[in-house]
């Protein structure tokens, strides 16, 4: 008997050092009116391709962060890490442990606790063409959350704010 109780704990404890790795889409879908991750407080480990290298959030320059997205991009496709501890380059494909966060009701990976390069070079994912108007509320906007996306014919409606934000307008209302 005791031997039987240390196999099933080893095989319990050997499987949790390979956790599986998910998609962007896994953790950004929701049905949820509050557009709110159902895998909020919860550490995930997700692959994806970096979209956006490093950039700066607000005004202070360790507000660091980075986008991926899952290969086919589309829809609940895309994520923010936000982590001053890694850098990687666009086409990157990286594969990322943290806590998933909801932050001013966007859902982002804060923080990270291990980060692995997987591969360089590979394609960025297609930009998917929306209308500025589907992005202008939560309800229609929400599954484009941290997704590349792409706006065409816009005219720029507002000067970048002090966290560099404006909004932009293809004639279907204004997007920020």
């Amino acid at each position: 008997m005791k031997n039987l109780i240390l196999c099933v704990l080893a095989v319990v404890f050997v499987s949790g050092l390979f956790a599986e790795a998910i998609s962007c889409y896994d953790v950004q879908y929701t049905e949820a009116a509050s557009g709110a991750s159902p895998l909020t407080g919860t550490v995930v480990t997700v692959e994806g391709i970096v979209v956006a290298e490093v950039f700066y959030t607000g005004t202070s320059t360790t507000n660091k962060g980075f986008v991926i997205a899952d290969a086919d991009g589309g829809p609940w496709s895309g994520l923010l890490i936000f982590t001053n501890q890694y850098s990687p380059q666009r086409g990157d494909k990286v594969q990322v442990t943290g806590t998933i966060a909801e932050y001013y009701e966007f859902t982002e990976m804060s923080p990270t606790t291990s980060f692995q390069v997987l591969s360089q070079g590979n394609a960025i994912p297609p930009a998917t063409l929306v209308t500025s108007g589907a992005l202008a509320s939560a309800a229609t906007g929400e599954q484009w959350e941290s997704v590349f996306v792409k706006v065409e014919d816009v005219n720029v409606t507002t000067s970048p704010s002090s966290y560099n934000e404006f909004f932009v307008n293809d004639g279907s209302g204004a997007c920020q």
